[in-house]
């Protein structure tokens, strides 16, 4: 792009923002980052209550890619910690190994159940003819209908809050990328595609690595952020975006920013339903069509004494009678996460706007994760010193069927810009 005395306007100073203002900023590019909220960090942000650091659900640092490893370890030099994965699925009153030990699977399971598993998992090879619609479809192709109804079934209608039939074959086939014999043959040869054990850590929470970033971009005279600034409009005309509206939160007055190019991190419906002029009918049609999922995370203290039973650095929850979908030990992660003995764990609801999770006050939901987290035999709830909640909203894109359709819709259209 040419210099001007425009910027490029950044929506967005979550991980998606501040990576591309780090690699404009690199090239001293007129640089305006643009974030809504107070804080930096989107969806794996860090936050400190009573000493006690938390992050939103356990965001580590796997190291396949070595370009970005490389970046990481320039920014945060000897600030990692190195850990060898400990997290397991709780299914059934027990905590299986995951990734999937097989030796681990047989004694939790036992070889009948086993037996049963390769069964379904050939039952459903002979049947490979058979059309696959949606994500249910997918899973039973690959993995066959017992492991389905046991690790998938459930675990993904906590997240999208709807039967599985009814989401998109493509979120299991991005997601998964594999079959039963495939995952079975790659564990047992050692493939790092399917027994990744090691992962850093940023000593103090995810945040570091995102304060890092930005140090590094507002070391450049021409890169700015702004905090507590709402996108209100985007203003366009046939051959590209050439402003931004943006409304400060205490004052309510509303700027103009003339742009040089735009960059969005923010939620592509809102985005499409911000432009200016509006998008056709049957663009915003699509945008409007949209559906999302809110995550909630109740974060807790409790003494360390009280963990000797979760030594785990988090567990992923199969059990349909138990509403949390996963919970991390922040204790386990990094002792500087601690305040003393006082660890902090953090239990993830997804839920959807005005439902009965969403709606429900903050000290109900603490009181229930505390009885969760005792029906899984990690502590009993009274041992739950404090706690706070927190609610984001779109947190997940629901992928009912039709979705790819409608993003194409949206892709094609901003693509004219």
């Amino acid at each position: 792009l040419p210099r001007t005395m425009k910027p490029i306007l950044i929506i967005g100073a979550g991980c998606a923002g501040l990576a591309a203002a780090y690699r404009l900023a690199q090239e001293n590019r007129d640089i305006l980052l643009v974030e809504r909220s107070g804080r930096i960090g989107g969806l794996a942000e860090t936050f400190s209550y009573r000493g006690v650091r938390f992050d939103l659900g356990p965001h580590v640092f796997f190291k396949e890619d070595e370009k970005i490893s490389t970046l990481w370890r320039d920014l945060l030099k000897d600030k990692f910690i190195k850990h060898r994965r400990r997290s397991s699925l709780y299914y059934n009153g027990q905590y299986i190994h995951s990734p999937l030990n097989p030796w681990d699977a047989l004694l939790k399971l036992g070889p009948l159940q086993i037996g049963r598993i390769w069964a379904s998992y050939l039952h459903s090879r002979l049947r490979s003819g058979v059309p696959i619609d949606n994500s249910r479809d997918w899973v039973v192709a690959h993995f066959g209908e017992r492991l389905y109804e046991m690790f998938y079934k459930g675990y993904n209608e906590k997240i999208w809050g709807v039967d599985c039939e009814q989401i998109e074959p493509l979120w299991p086939e991005r997601r998964i990328k594999s079959s039963l014999l495939r995952m079975m043959w790659g564990t047992f040869l050692r493939d790092p595609k399917f027994t990744v054990k090691e992962f850093d850590y940023p000593e103090q929470g995810a945040s570091m690595m995102h304060e890092a970033f930005l140090a590094e971009i507002l070391r450049h005279p021409t890169a700015s952020l702004k905090i507590h600034s709402e996108v209100m409009g985007v203003v366009h005309d046939s051959e590209g975006i050439r402003a931004v509206d943006l409304q400060e939160r205490d004052s309510r007055q509303v700027n103009r920013v003339e742009v040089n190019a735009l960059i969005s991190s923010m939620p592509i419906d809102d985005l499409v339903r911000k432009l200016d002029p509006p998008a056709p009918s049957q663009v915003l049609e699509a945008a409007n069509e949209l559906r999302y999922r809110n995550l909630i995370t109740v974060n807790v203290i409790v003494d360390r004494q009280h963990l000797k039973n979760f030594r785990q650095h988090w567990i992923d929850i199969h059990a349909t009678e138990i509403r949390m979908l996963r919970v991390t030990n922040f204790g386990n992660l990094s002792e500087a996460m601690c305040a003393g003995d006082k660890v902090g764990l953090t239990a993830e609801y997804v839920c959807s706007p005005g439902d009965e999770v969403w709606t429900m006050p903050d000290k109900a939901l603490i009181d229930l994760a505390g009885q969760e987290l005792e029906t899984m035999k990690l502590f009993p709830a009274k041992e739950v010193e404090d706690g706070f909640v927190l609610r984001k909203e779109k947190a997940y894109a629901l992928c009912l069927l039709g979705y790819h359709k409608k993003i194409e819709i949206l892709r094609k259209y901003l693509e004219r810009f």
